[in-house]
């Protein structure tokens, strides 16, 4: 006779745990569902939409710890956060938010969890307890007076009758070895699976937050060159003025005492010189020296 492993009882058990845990939380699943059948009529009339961002609320918790159960249960990572419902709403918020793609999973889940739960609970309660039971009562049969036979599934009255609720037993600790497992991987699965965003939706959130993102940067960009532009705008125009402003009253001078215009025209050539606003490059860098210095060379007298 081959005996199972430790390791295979240990997994045996903590799949039935699973089971028994995802039961008991089927009563919370439930209630949820009882009380948005309830409401529906209130909400289709508008009433009962005062109440959904409670009960999404409520369902939203539920849906996150059955999703942190089966991540833990399967060994998976849960690569997005779930959203956050708190607050008021507007009667068209609320609305999106009833359709929202993150609510349409949480109600998927809802009766995925609702139907299947309970069933899987009991399951894993009733096929290794009726195992035990029956493997192990079966043999007392005579302890039992004749006129109240022990009564399992069989009344047994004889040790065929107890064999053949021992062998019972058997099918059912085998069962309970083959099924278990196989209802807590589809208990997992189905909840990770309802849960978590599509591909396409995913991809689909993941390009509006690059959309998002571009425009900013983009945003950003218009702003820095709108900035410089009005910079190189603003500096250059002053910056011009009050060389036209030298190179004028050196005209005026240059009228009467051509010696006088020179220190305006220095001035007025140390102005084009000096560095530009946001290009930091003194004009001389662009005009030759000849260039230079026939510009500003005074004219000679008549």
């Amino acid at each position: 006779m081959i005996l199972p492993s430790r390791e295979s009882l240990k997994s045996r058990l903590r799949d039935a745990a699973f089971l028994l845990r995802e039961g008991g939380y089927w009563l919370g699943s439930f209630g949820i569902l009882t009380a948005g059948l309830i409401l529906l009529p209130f909400i289709a009339l508008g009433v009962g939409l005062y109440a959904v961002p409670g009960l999404l609320e409520v369902l939203d918790r539920l849906a996150a710890r059955a999703q942190e159960r089966a991540a833990k249960f399967s060994s998976a990572v849960i690569p997005f956060e779930r959203r956050r419902i708190g607050g008021r709403y507007s009667f068209a918020q609320l609305a999106a938010l009833l359709s929202a793609p993150e609510s349409k999973r949480d109600l998927s889940w809802l009766l995925f969890h609702s139907a299947f739960a309970v069933l899987a609970g009991l399951l894993a309660l009733a096929l290794p307890l009726g195992a035990v039971l029956y493997i192990l009562a079966a043999p007392f049969w005579p302890l039992f007076p004749p006129e109240t036979p022990l009564e399992l599934t069989i009344t047994i009255r004889s040790w065929g009758d107890a064999v053949l609720t021992m062998l019972l037993g058997a099918a059912y600790g085998a069962a309970a070895w083959v099924l278990l497992p196989w209802l807590a991987r589809r208990i997992s699965g189905g909840t990770l699976a309802i849960l978590s965003p599509r591909r396409y939706a995913e991809l689909s959130r993941r390009i509006s937050d690059l959309s998002a993102a571009r425009a900013s940067a983009l945003a950003a960009h218009a702003a820095e060159l709108r900035r410089i532009e009005r910079e190189l705008h603003d500096g250059a125009q002053n910056r011009l003025v009050g060389v036209v402003m030298m190179l004028g009253l050196a005209q005026r001078a240059a009228e009467k005492d051509p010696a006088a215009a020179v220190p305006f025209i220095g001035r007025a050539q140390e102005a084009a010189s000096k560095p530009w606003p946001a290009c930091g490059l003194p004009c001389t860098t662009f005009i030759r020296p000849s260039w230079t210095s026939w510009a500003w060379a005074v004219p000679p007298q008549l």
